[in-house]
């Protein structure tokens, strides 16, 4: 069924010629005449009195006017199609109601087709299925009646012309054995060689996605894997203990970030650890000043915060070591 068009010329559009339209306009205007206002006059030539006979572009918008300097001044990105104004592209007039109506069918075709598209792949991924599945049994089904080689020496001996029938037979079935055999390799390569082909794209997919959480997981200037990404691997192969093997089938962009959040984690960890230690094991500092006998209470009750700290190693004992540091040195 052919669709009516919208142009008042007669001419219908393409959804190709209505996309070229639409682009010349948007991202063309700049390089275009501004469109003259209806029933607009030119200003007259500086050159003598002649004047320019009126041209109006579209008698159907009578009464709007537009000044030359507000119509330079327009943003092309700030462009809006009227749906009644026609526009002149490549020497044709076309309204803006059919240009956007060519744009619309254009989407719309994009679209229905990368839906066909994805059809198609399942469909024709589910016939190679049905198809390996239907080689395979008609392989073993072959097989299953299969007769039993005779002695073709003994029967070539004692009945010449049945050794003749059975040998054809015989040579009849054993082709069409390996027929199928050969197809079902075939059909197995084919789709090794698909899933292949899937699995790199998905790995392809899930880096940029990768890439996109976490902008260091980008490849170095010179194509190289980034240090992030070396750091990470080590300490999944290292520390987690998950083979290389594993990690190189993985087609998931969460699951490097998991394993990235995962190494931060252990890293702050360790470096509070450190700091903890380091607190614990710092001599106590005394003020000028201070008596000996509150200088030495003051120590021992640090020493033994100390001490409560390297056994237990809970926070809040090295709260209240890094206090008794600060306040007894006051």
């Amino acid at each position: 069924m052919s669709e009516e068009s919208n142009n008042p010329t007669g001419t219908a559009l393409s959804a190709e010629q209505a996309d070229e339209a639409i682009a010349a306009i948007l991202f063309n205007e700049e390089d275009r005449e501004p469109a003259a206002s209806p029933n607009s006059v030119a200003e007259p030539s500086n050159d003598g009195d002649e004047t320019h006979e009126e041209h109006p572009v579209n008698p159907d918008s009578e009464g709007e006017e537009r000044s030359s300097e507000d119509a330079g001044s327009q943003d092309s990105s700030e462009f809006t199609l009227r749906e009644d104004a026609e526009y002149l592209v490549k020497g044709e007039k076309i309204k803006g109601k059919d240009l956007e109506l060519g744009y619309m069918r254009q989407s719309d075709y994009t679209r229905k087709t990368q839906e066909l598209a994805q059809q198609r792949e399942q469909i024709q991924g589910q016939l190679r299925y049905e198809y390996g599945n239907h080689l395979r049994n008609i392989e073993q089904n072959l097989i299953d009646h299969f007769p039993q080689e005779p002695n073709w020496m003994e029967l070539a001996q004692d009945n010449p012309a049945e050794y003749a029938v059975q040998r054809e037979q015989w040579n009849k079935r054993l082709a069409d054995l390996n027929g199928v055999r050969h197809l079902r390799a075939q059909q197995e390569h084919m789709a090794k060689a698909e899933l292949a082909q899937a699995k790199a794209q998905a790995q392809t997919k899930a880096f940029e996605d990768l890439v996109q959480l976490h902008p260091e997981f980008a490849l170095t200037s010179d194509g190289k894997m980034s240090p992030v990404s070396a750091e990470v691997i080590g300490f999944a192969t290292q520390e987690v203990g998950l083979p290389e093997e594993l990690l190189s089938e993985v087609d998931d962009a969460r699951i490097f970030s998991i394993l990235y959040d995962a190494m931060r984690y252990r890293r702050q960890e360790a470096q509070k650890s450190k700091t903890v230690n380091e607190l614990a094991n710092k001599p106590g500092l005394t003020k000028p000043g201070v008596t000996q006998s509150k200088t030495t209470a003051a120590q021992a009750d640090l020493q033994k915060q100390r001490a409560l700290l390297k056994r237990t190693g809970d926070a809040k004992h090295a709260d209240s070591l890094i206090a008794g540091i600060l306040f007894n040195n006051k």
